[in-house]
């Protein structure tokens, strides 16, 4: 699709994870991290009637007795998980931040607020890569699901 089409209709359907990394902002001495691994799994969904939803796991863990709490700590460490309403805001005429709402999440202290994500397409629209505006930046590339 062509960059002039509106952002909306482009993000709506089922992207697959491909990569998760954080970096450090330009002109840090950060190095790249994995939070999830190099090999993450997930799933960013966007709909037609306005919500997102994501869930990105550490692949390779071990089943565990669901009775334990050690083990229920254990996944969470290795999980993150979010979903609400999302939004895309306009600066100079232009399409410029995805906002995802989080509505509910695995972390917490992401209840209540807002995700915002720089947006950009790769491969004719076939790649989105988000990324998170900060001192620490998240980059994260998604595939779209086969139509």
């Amino acid at each position: 699709m062509p960059d002039s089409e509106p952002l909306r209709p482009r993000l709506v359907g089922t992207w697959r994870l491909e990569s998760f990394v954080a970096i450090g902002a330009p002109g840090s001495s950060l190095e790249p991290w994995y939070p999830y691994g190099k090999s993450p799994s997930g799933f960013l969904v966007y709909t037609n009637d306005g919500y997102m939803s994501t869930n990105i796991v550490e692949p390779g863990q071990a089943d565990f007795d669901w009775v334990s709490e050690s083990h229920w700590a254990e996944s969470a460490k290795r999980y993150t998980g979010y979903s609400g309403p999302f939004y895309i805001t306009e600066k100079d005429g232009k399409e410029d931040i995805i906002k995802h709402f989080s509505e509910v999440s695995s972390l917490p202290a992401w209840i209540g607020t807002t995700q915002e994500r720089t947006w950009e397409f790769e491969e004719g629209g076939r790649i989105l890569i988000l990324s998170s505006p900060g001192p620490m930046d998240m980059r994260v590339s998604l595939y779209a699901l086969a139509e």
